[in-house]
């Protein structure tokens, strides 16, 4: 590990409080981008190299297996990205008539803002004044950032930085976009990493493993979360989107969700069986909800990012679908039976409840469903019967989103629903019924917005 990477990798994250992303409003201020993009750097850059010093340092031989080191990789060439951008965006825009610290004391003084905006020193050094001894210079390793990451009312930017803005918005956004695409197949790269080396004594269910497995990924969403909602926010085509700020949308509406999901689920359904159970979607003590009712269920929103609870019910669907026609098979001539969603709001969250009428889950395996890796699918099930993927073959079906995983096989679907679901301090809970059907209920709290995200260490 470099010896910067070590330095971040002793820093603590420093967990953004969710009602910070919709401070920013539908059409943020272009300098209120930069100074979040500085903080952005940075921050993201602390929580890639723990992940990086962990995968280190893992144990059983783990850390030297081909897939860890290519991950380690990945974390590398984006935390140094990350690291030096500023670094390289500095040199290329700053005035040659102009003072070397005054970025470096716009950073220092954007760190001092309060909520107000206000400052603790409300007076612009002039251009070509050095900065004062007041400011602390940061070392090459540790920049100067902002201790927050929304900033109301940043300082004033010198004439030759506004200009640049522009450019800051570009280029960093380009580099995010990057990142994305280089992490795109971290699931799948760690998922065949875990089981192959791992000894007898010590099953993929074991507290240690999980626990890794946990904390790798929920700090995987936190950074997916953060740079997500940056690059909506800085892209004016994404603000055409009505209710949104960024990625979040202020009035999501669970039950319009649930049928896009059951609509994709259907067609991942179909491709590997030929058919697809329906799907009934009704509210709590009344009748199930047909197209033309959709507007009738506005009342049923709530705060959140779309993407995620369409993943999370996704993930939920495809299984109860896949149960129901493991026990209802096409060919025995008899109906199948619809997998039903039930939508419950109350004045603090809103349960959806998916339950299928498949073949259960047995008793002694019900402990381990929600645990990574553990699946009761070793293949996937084309639509003649054949096997269209196994488990150790699961990255060549995977195309670089995370909704396209194949119908079974897996072992990462519920237990990432469920991260996915306390991220926003929700949960996802699942009972079952040998032979007669699981019901699985997932949870969303409306005040979500008034935590902290939970940094997972």
């Amino acid at each position: 590990m470099s010896s910067r990477l070590a330095l971040y990798a002793r820093r603590a994250p420093r967990p953004v409080h969710f009602s910070e992303m919709l401070k920013f409003g539908p059409t943020p201020h272009p300098n209120t981008l930069l100074a979040t993009s500085r903080f952005l750097a940075d921050e993201i850059s602390v929580r890639l190299a723990h992940r990086h010093a962990e995968l280190e340092s893992l144990p059983y031989g783990l850390s030297t297996t081909r897939e860890a080191a290519l991950v380690r990789e990945w974390y590398s060439i984006s935390f140094n990205e990350l690291t030096r951008f500023y670094d390289d965006l500095d040199r290329h825009s700053r005035d040659p008539g102009m003072a070397p610290a005054w970025t470096k004391n716009w950073w220092h003084r954007l760190g001092q803002s309060d909520d107000s905006g206000s400052k603790t020193s409300t007076a612009d050094v002039p251009r070509g004044v050095a900065a004062t001894s007041a400011v602390v210079e940061p070392t090459p390793s540790m920049p100067l950032t902002p201790d927050r990451y929304y900033t109301p009312n940043p300082p004033p930017l010198p004439p030759h930085m506004q200009d640049a803005v522009p450019q800051y918005t570009k280029r960093f956004t380009s580099l995010l976009h990057g990142i994305v695409e280089r992490h795109n197949p971290v699931v799948v790269t760690v998922s065949k990493n875990v089981p192959r080396l791992l000894p007898a004594h010590m099953p993929q269910h074991h507290p240690e493993v999980q626990a890794f497995l946990n904390r790798f990924h929920a700090n995987r969403v936190g950074v997916r979360v953060l740079i997500g909602h940056h690059l909506a926010l800085s892209n004016p085509k994404a603000r055409r989107f009505p209710n949104h700020i960024g990625i979040v949308c202020t009035k999501t509406d669970t039950v319009a969700v649930a049928q896009e999901a059951a609509t994709d689920a259907s067609e991942i359904c179909e491709q590997n069986f030929g058919v697809a159970p329906p799907v009934h979607i009704v509210l709590a003590n009344q009748t199930t909800i047909s197209d033309s009712d959709i507007a009738s269920s506005a009342a049923l929103s709530l705060v959140y990012i779309p993407s995620h609870l369409h993943h999370i019910l996704f993930e939920l669907l495809k299984n109860a679908m896949r149960a129901t026609l493991l026990k209802h098979t096409p060919s025995s001539g008899s109906p199948i039976p619809p997998v039903t969603i039930t939508v419950t709001p109350t004045a603090t969250n809103i349960s959806i409840k998916i339950a299928d009428q498949g073949c259960g889950i047995p008793r002694a395996q019900l402990a381990n469903v929600m645990t990574y890796a553990y699946t009761t699918a070793a293949t996937s099930v084309a639509p003649d019967g054949s096997n269209s993927a196994t488990a150790a073959a699961v990255d060549d079906l995977f195309t670089g989103s995370e909704l396209q995983a194949p119908m079974a096989g897996f072992g990462y679907g519920l237990p990432l629903a469920r991260l996915y679901a306390r991220y926003f301090k929700g949960d996802l809970s699942i009972s079952s019924t040998q032979g007669k059907g699981t019901e699985v209920e997932l949870t969303l709290r409306r005040d979500w917005v008034n935590d902290d995200e939970q940094v997972v260490l």
